[in-house]
């Protein structure tokens, strides 16, 4: 009888894949592999010639997607004010021009944590920070701070 456990050398599946099967999907992978410089040639060429299709792929496999980075930030905020008023403020920035949309959303967000935050250090039970809480995702999802 047997005590279920694997033994060392011993298939749990004799009658399993035999060895040197190549898998369907490596057949075709080794099969594309040696049309790859060709078919970078055709592609290249058609892009050469204005296909814009084939213009996107190519540059979208050679030149790497460009990611936003990190910036600092300098505005005037005064972090000891009530949180609206913080939210007005970073509002504000974003008209003046101090702030790109995307830099004031970013910022609403963290002010928005930081009254979940404060709120459950409170308790969680203060209705009137559940309903800032409330007010500030509204706002963080309204028209006003998209692009």
């Amino acid at each position: 009888m047997s005590d279920g456990r694997f033994k060392p050398g011993v298939s749990g599946n004799p009658r399993g894949r035999p060895r040197g099967i190549v898998e369907k999907r490596a057949r075709v992978t080794n099969a594309l592999l040696q049309d790859a410089a060709k078919i970078a040639e055709v592609v290249s060429a058609a892009a050469q010639g204005g296909d814009m299709t084939a213009a996107a792929l190519v540059l979208a496999r050679s030149v790497p997607t460009l990611k936003p980075e990190g910036s600092l930030v300098e505005f005037a905020l005064d972090t000891s004010a009530p949180l609206a008023t913080q939210m007005a403020q970073v509002t504000q920035a974003v008209a003046n021009g101090d702030l790109t949309v995307e830099e004031g959303k970013h910022l609403t967000d963290m002010i928005r944590q930081l009254a979940e935050v404060r709120a459950l250090e409170n308790g969680g039970g203060d209705s009137s920070a559940e309903k800032l809480i409330e007010a500030f995702k509204q706002f963080a999802q309204s028209d006003v701070v998209k692009p």
